[in-house]
Protein backbone atom coordinates (compact mmCIF):
# COMPACT_ATOMS: atom_id res chain seq x y z
CA UNK A 1 0.00 0.00 0.00
CA UNK A 2 1.57 3.25 -0.71
CA UNK A 3 1.43 6.26 1.20
CA UNK A 4 1.26 9.88 -0.21
CA UNK A 5 4.16 11.67 1.71
CA UNK A 6 4.31 13.56 3.55
CA UNK A 7 1.34 12.53 5.56
CA UNK A 8 0.59 13.73 9.00
CA UNK A 9 2.31 12.13 11.86
CA UNK A 10 -0.48 9.90 14.15
CA UNK A 11 0.25 9.35 17.91
CA UNK A 12 -0.99 7.43 20.30
CA UNK A 13 -1.27 6.91 24.11
CA UNK A 14 1.49 4.26 25.45
CA UNK A 15 2.18 2.56 29.00
CA UNK A 16 2.27 4.81 31.78
CA UNK A 17 0.68 8.02 29.79
CA UNK A 18 3.94 8.37 27.25
CA UNK A 19 3.14 8.96 24.10
CA UNK A 20 3.67 6.41 20.92
CA UNK A 21 4.44 7.17 17.07
CA UNK A 22 2.71 5.04 14.97
CA UNK A 23 3.38 5.20 11.37
CA UNK A 24 0.93 5.35 8.27
CA UNK A 25 0.81 1.66 8.08
CA UNK A 26 -0.59 1.51 11.71
CA UNK A 27 2.88 -0.11 13.04
CA UNK A 28 4.48 1.32 16.40
CA UNK A 29 7.68 3.01 15.91
CA UNK A 30 10.90 3.98 17.80
CA UNK A 31 12.53 6.44 18.32
CA UNK A 32 16.65 6.10 17.36
CA UNK A 33 18.55 9.58 16.76
CA UNK A 34 17.60 13.34 16.17
CA UNK A 35 19.38 15.95 13.85
CA UNK A 36 18.01 19.36 14.19
CA UNK A 37 13.95 19.54 13.07
CA UNK A 38 14.22 15.81 11.52
CA UNK A 39 13.84 12.58 14.11
CA UNK A 40 14.91 8.96 12.54
CA UNK A 41 12.73 6.08 13.65
CA UNK A 42 13.11 2.69 13.33
CA UNK A 43 10.07 -0.45 13.65
CA UNK A 44 9.29 -1.59 16.84
CA UNK A 45 9.56 -4.85 15.79
CA UNK A 46 12.66 -4.47 14.22
CA UNK A 47 14.75 -6.72 16.76
CA UNK A 48 11.89 -9.21 16.74
CA UNK A 49 11.66 -9.97 13.05
CA UNK A 50 14.68 -7.90 11.89
CA UNK A 51 12.31 -5.86 9.82
CA UNK A 52 13.92 -2.95 7.51
CA UNK A 53 11.61 -0.19 7.65
CA UNK A 54 13.00 3.38 9.00
CA UNK A 55 10.81 6.63 8.77
CA UNK A 56 12.12 10.34 9.24
CA UNK A 57 9.21 12.38 11.03
CA UNK A 58 9.81 16.61 10.61
CA UNK A 59 9.04 17.33 14.28
CA UNK A 60 8.45 21.23 13.99
CA UNK A 61 5.48 19.99 11.08
CA UNK A 62 4.89 17.06 12.79
CA UNK A 63 4.69 15.28 9.27
CA UNK A 64 5.99 12.12 8.01
CA UNK A 65 8.38 12.97 5.24
CA UNK A 66 10.04 9.34 4.18
CA UNK A 67 9.08 6.10 4.15
CA UNK A 68 12.48 3.56 4.06
CA UNK A 69 11.73 -0.41 2.53
CA UNK A 70 8.47 -2.31 3.59
CA UNK A 71 7.46 -4.29 6.82
CA UNK A 72 7.85 -7.66 6.86
CA UNK A 73 5.05 -8.72 9.43
CA UNK A 74 1.75 -8.06 10.27
CA UNK A 75 0.84 -4.85 12.11
CA UNK A 76 -0.13 -3.88 15.46
CA UNK A 77 -3.51 -2.36 14.19
CA UNK A 78 -4.63 -5.74 13.01
CA UNK A 79 -3.73 -6.81 16.61
CA UNK A 80 -5.69 -4.66 17.97
CA UNK A 81 -8.48 -4.99 15.84
CA UNK A 82 -8.63 -8.92 16.57
CA UNK A 83 -8.50 -7.98 20.09
CA UNK A 84 -11.45 -5.59 20.13
CA UNK A 85 -13.64 -8.23 18.41
CA UNK A 86 -12.13 -10.66 21.42
CA UNK A 87 -13.54 -8.06 23.71
CA UNK A 88 -17.04 -7.36 21.53
CA UNK A 89 -17.55 -11.09 21.32
CA UNK A 90 -17.23 -11.61 25.30
CA UNK A 91 -19.38 -8.74 26.34
CA UNK A 92 -22.21 -10.21 23.88
CA UNK A 93 -22.16 -13.57 25.55
CA UNK A 94 -23.42 -12.11 28.48
CA UNK A 95 -26.96 -11.72 27.28
CA UNK A 96 -27.31 -15.23 25.29
CA UNK A 97 -26.84 -18.50 26.54
CA UNK A 98 -24.56 -19.86 23.79
CA UNK A 99 -22.03 -21.87 25.14
CA UNK A 100 -17.98 -20.37 24.76
CA UNK A 101 -17.13 -23.27 22.31
CA UNK A 102 -19.89 -21.61 19.68
CA UNK A 103 -19.01 -18.19 20.58
CA UNK A 104 -15.50 -18.73 19.79
CA UNK A 105 -16.21 -20.44 16.36
CA UNK A 106 -18.34 -17.72 15.27
CA UNK A 107 -15.64 -15.13 16.02
CA UNK A 108 -13.50 -17.00 14.03
CA UNK A 109 -15.53 -18.15 11.12
CA UNK A 110 -16.21 -13.86 11.39
CA UNK A 111 -12.81 -12.95 11.29
CA UNK A 112 -12.05 -15.45 8.24
CA UNK A 113 -14.80 -13.76 6.28
CA UNK A 114 -13.08 -10.51 6.60
CA UNK A 115 -10.40 -10.03 4.46
CA UNK A 116 -8.86 -7.25 6.47
CA UNK A 117 -8.71 -9.15 9.27
CA UNK A 118 -8.71 -12.81 7.78
CA UNK A 119 -5.00 -13.30 8.74
CA UNK A 120 -4.94 -11.78 12.14
CA UNK A 121 -6.71 -15.29 13.27
CA UNK A 122 -3.23 -16.15 14.73
CA UNK A 123 -3.41 -13.56 16.70
CA UNK A 124 -6.78 -14.78 18.69
CA UNK A 125 -6.17 -15.86 22.34
CA UNK A 126 -6.68 -20.23 23.02
CA UNK A 127 -10.24 -21.96 23.01
CA UNK A 128 -9.48 -21.83 27.29
CA UNK A 129 -8.71 -18.81 27.66
CA UNK A 130 -11.43 -17.14 25.82
CA UNK A 131 -13.95 -19.56 27.49
CA UNK A 132 -12.60 -18.71 31.01
CA UNK A 133 -12.44 -14.62 30.05
CA UNK A 134 -16.83 -15.67 29.28
CA UNK A 135 -17.39 -17.15 32.71
CA UNK A 136 -15.41 -14.44 34.12
CA UNK A 137 -17.68 -11.72 32.31
CA UNK A 138 -21.24 -13.65 33.16
CA UNK A 139 -20.68 -14.04 37.16
CA UNK A 140 -19.42 -10.50 36.98
CA UNK A 141 -22.35 -9.12 34.97
CA UNK A 142 -25.01 -11.88 36.29
CA UNK A 143 -23.84 -11.92 39.60
CA UNK A 144 -22.90 -15.46 40.04
CA UNK A 145 -21.28 -16.46 42.97
CA UNK A 146 -17.60 -17.78 42.76
CA UNK A 147 -17.79 -20.07 45.86
CA UNK A 148 -20.20 -23.17 44.65
CA UNK A 149 -22.57 -24.51 47.28
CA UNK A 150 -21.13 -28.31 49.21
CA UNK A 151 -24.39 -29.19 51.03
CA UNK A 152 -28.52 -29.24 49.81
CA UNK A 153 -29.51 -26.18 52.27
CA UNK A 154 -27.51 -23.44 49.89
CA UNK A 155 -28.72 -25.02 46.78
CA UNK A 156 -30.72 -22.42 45.63
CA UNK A 157 -31.78 -22.11 41.88
CA UNK A 158 -31.90 -18.29 41.46
CA UNK A 159 -34.57 -17.07 38.81
CA UNK A 160 -32.89 -16.19 35.91
CA UNK A 161 -32.02 -20.04 35.05
CA UNK A 162 -35.53 -20.92 35.61
CA UNK A 163 -36.34 -19.59 32.19
CA UNK A 164 -34.96 -19.83 28.59
CA UNK A 165 -33.19 -16.50 27.32
CA UNK A 166 -36.34 -15.17 26.01
CA UNK A 167 -38.09 -15.67 28.95
CA UNK A 168 -40.37 -18.88 28.74
CA UNK A 169 -40.38 -21.01 31.33
CA UNK A 170 -37.40 -23.68 31.60
CA UNK A 171 -38.13 -25.36 35.09
CA UNK A 172 -40.52 -27.83 35.08
CA UNK A 173 -39.36 -30.13 37.70
CA UNK A 174 -38.23 -29.01 41.40
CA UNK A 175 -38.60 -31.28 44.12
CA UNK A 176 -37.39 -32.16 47.64
CA UNK A 177 -36.81 -35.55 48.95
CA UNK A 178 -37.99 -35.79 52.44
CA UNK A 179 -35.71 -38.76 53.77
CA UNK A 180 -32.19 -36.57 52.84
CA UNK A 181 -33.33 -33.04 51.72
CA UNK A 182 -31.62 -33.38 48.60
CA UNK A 183 -33.05 -32.26 45.76
CA UNK A 184 -34.63 -32.80 42.19
CA UNK A 185 -34.44 -30.17 39.56
CA UNK A 186 -35.58 -31.15 35.85
CA UNK A 187 -35.32 -28.05 32.93
CA UNK A 188 -36.81 -28.42 29.52
CA UNK A 189 -38.47 -25.58 26.99
CA UNK A 190 -41.56 -25.99 25.34
CA UNK A 191 -39.87 -26.74 22.41
CA UNK A 192 -37.72 -29.55 23.72
CA UNK A 193 -40.58 -31.18 25.08
CA UNK A 194 -42.57 -31.04 22.31
CA UNK A 195 -39.95 -33.07 20.15
CA UNK A 196 -39.20 -35.55 22.78
CA UNK A 197 -43.28 -36.13 22.72
CA UNK A 198 -43.04 -37.06 18.75
CA UNK A 199 -40.00 -38.81 19.05
CA UNK A 200 -39.53 -42.54 18.29
CA UNK A 201 -36.48 -42.89 20.43
CA UNK A 202 -35.39 -41.13 23.29
CA UNK A 203 -32.04 -41.40 24.92
CA UNK A 204 -30.77 -40.27 28.23
CA UNK A 205 -27.03 -39.69 29.54
CA UNK A 206 -25.07 -38.42 32.56
CA UNK A 207 -22.07 -35.90 32.91
CA UNK A 208 -20.22 -36.97 36.86
CA UNK A 209 -17.41 -34.88 36.15
CA UNK A 210 -18.69 -31.83 36.63
CA UNK A 211 -20.85 -33.03 40.01
CA UNK A 212 -17.86 -34.23 41.75
CA UNK A 213 -17.53 -31.37 44.04
CA UNK A 214 -21.54 -30.08 44.57
CA UNK A 215 -23.67 -32.42 45.99
CA UNK A 216 -25.28 -33.56 43.12
CA UNK A 217 -25.77 -37.29 41.64
CA UNK A 218 -25.84 -36.53 38.60
CA UNK A 219 -26.50 -34.27 36.04
CA UNK A 220 -28.76 -35.94 32.98
CA UNK A 221 -29.48 -34.92 29.78
CA UNK A 222 -32.36 -36.43 26.94
CA UNK A 223 -32.18 -36.06 23.50
CA UNK A 224 -35.27 -37.56 21.12
CA UNK A 225 -34.83 -39.31 17.64
CA UNK A 226 -37.71 -37.87 15.13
Amino acid sequence: MAVQLPVKATWTAGKGGRSVFINPYGVRMMAKSQTGKLKFFWCSKTRVFNCPVRLILDTEEDMVTRIENEHCHDSDIMKENVKKRVKLAVENSVNHNSVPRKVFKDLSNALLADESLSAGCSYLPSMRTFGKAIQKKRKSELGICDKLPTNWEDMELPERFSVTSDGKPLLILDATIPEDGSKVWGFASDLGLSILKKAKDIYGDGTFEICKKQPLFSALGCGGKI
